[in-house]
């Protein structure tokens, strides 16, 4: 990480809220920047993350701003709006389709923003039954309890426990107080790893917000154009599937 002259940086308009300015001319650019490696033909770097930070440093005066330099864009965009929503689940798809786009754990930690740690550890929540895994992306679910369910309730009682309303620790102490735990069939049955999904199946789940998010931070340049493509068509398919609101 270091520090580069806002000068350097080709920076584009986008919306910029009132709060994030304020905090921005109150206590400076907190989180880096990322911008990629590669020049632009305008001689200036472009930003994969973080245009509205750039913005609110130039409406606060400064001249300079923290920055990472990656060689990877829409990967990175889509892990940083993943971690921000603190949800490990979509996390955990980020990294994968990170992975699929030939970047390794090293690589990945080497961002700044994902230890190889945490990365594994993501990885136990392919453990997941899709029911539960659902739950957990909305939010229904704490991270801590994700985990809980992943390392000691087997296939059959996580099924059982997506019926339930809340989903809490105590529960889960209860499934495993009943003899419906992993450790009760330790030795017994291997748990088969769902397969990794594809950049194009975790586009499909996320939501339009994110996704038009992640659009406005992709660089204006030609070799982005199959991004802009992949998520204006899944910006598409989910406006078409939104329910329609009748008001009577």
């Amino acid at each position: 990480m270091k520090n580069i002259l806002i000068t350097e940086i080709a920076v584009e308009e986008a919306r910029l809220s009132h709060q994030l300015a304020r905090a921005v001319a109150t206590e400076g650019v907190i989180v880096p920047i990322v911008l990629a490696t590669k020049k632009a033909p305008s001689g200036l770097y472009p930003i994969l993350d973080g245009r509205r930070r750039v913005l609110a440093s130039i409406k606060a005066g400064y001249t300079e701003v923290p920055a990472i330099f990656l060689d990877r864009g829409p990967e990175i965009t889509l892990l940083l709006h993943a971690t921000r929503r603190n949800n490990p689940v979509s996390e955990l798809k980020a990294v994968r389709a990170m992975m699929e786009q030939g970047m390794s754990e090293s690589q990945i930690a080497r961002a700044g923003y994902m230890a190889v740690q945490r990365i594994r550890k993501l990885a136990k929540l392919n453990r997941l039954e899709p029911e539960i895994a659902a739950r957990v992306e909305k939010g229904d679910v704490s991270p801590t309890v994700a985990f809980e369910i992943a390392a000691y309730l087997t296939p059959e009682s996580q099924r059982e426990l997506a019926g339930e309303e809340k989903i809490t620790g105590s529960l889960i102490q209860e499934y495993r107080s009943a003899g419906r735990g992993q450790d009760a069939l330790a030795g017994l049955q291997v748990i088969e790893q769902p397969r990794p999904a594809t950049m194009d199946e975790m586009l499909a789940e996320l939501s339009v917000e994110t996704l038009q998010a992640v659009l406005e931070e992709l660089p204006a340049e030609p070799h982005f154009a199959i991004w802009q493509a992949k998520l204006n068509q899944a910006i598409r398919v989910l406006t078409v599937a939104m329910p329609v609101e009748v008001r009577m």
